[in-house]
């Protein structure tokens, strides 16, 4: 195989390597950031499920019998 040939495939071979490094370094990144923006989310559903249980057990300790029918 001619010096050229060679030198053209290795250097196809070492660019097809970098992109494909560079590739998965992006997929990771953008991974990494769903997993922390999705952890965030589950949390301040937590939150928000908490706040909702407080306000209906106040809402039910507040409630007086026989208030709907005055």
């Amino acid at each position: 195989m001619p010096l050229v040939a060679r030198l053209t495939l290795t250097f196809a071979g070492a660019l097809a390597l970098l992109l494909a490094g560079l590739g998965w370094t992006v997929y990771r990144v953008i991974e990494r950031d769903f997993q922390r923006d999705f952890a965030r989310d589950l949390a301040t559903l937590a939150r928000v499920q908490a706040g909702l249980a407080v306000q209906a057990r106040e809402v039910r300790l507040t409630r007086v019998p026989g208030a709907a029918l005055a």
